[in-house]
């Protein structure tokens, strides 16, 4: 039988949570996509990031418009209310690792109303540079008591 971690590292979009508007909005794109090629991926994922500051959770007031914004941008992978639940239980230290903002990624965990169950959360305003880099990583797991299995929930090699 496979030990348990001492520690899991999520990622948040593919990792946390499945992609909701924005994926929805990419998918619908892949055949002019393949048309028009790289330019206008780019353009697209572009306008995706400018949408997605716009709308950032913090500036909106309204709390019923902000749950109403967040739950078509982004949904929970199935299972994962149910694994933070026994990570916690089990006494196993998580940490909640991405490139987003810090505004995005607590707010997307506050709604999914796991806050609670991470012990640490690191976001891009934390990190000298952005994922892949591990230094940040590294940082957070100097700061905490941990044997030596690790793993890490992404969606991408990138995620670490």
């Amino acid at each position: 039988m496979a030990s348990l971690p001492d520690v899991v590292v999520f990622d948040l979009d593919g990792g946390l949570t499945k992609h909701g508007f924005i994926a929805s909005i990419a998918a619908g794109h892949v055949e002019n996509l393949l048309v028009h090629g790289i330019g206008a991926a780019e353009k697209i994922y572009r306008l995706a990031e400018k949408f997605r500051q716009a709308v950032a959770p913090d500036a909106i007031d309204s709390e019923k418009l902000k749950k109403r914004l967040l739950s078509r941008l982004a949904k929970p992978q199935p299972g994962i209310l149910e694994l933070m639940g026994f990570l916690q239980e089990e006494k196993i230290k998580t940490i909640l690792m991405s490139n987003a903002s810090r505004s995005w990624g607590e707010n997307l965990a506050a709604y999914f109303n796991i806050s609670s169950h991470f012990d640490q959360f690191i976001f891009r305003e934390d990190m000298p540079k952005p994922k892949p880099d591990p230094s940040a990583l590294l940082d957070a797991l100097s700061k905490i008591q941990f044997g030596s299995r690790i793993w890490v929930v992404g969606d991408q090699p990138s995620d670490m």
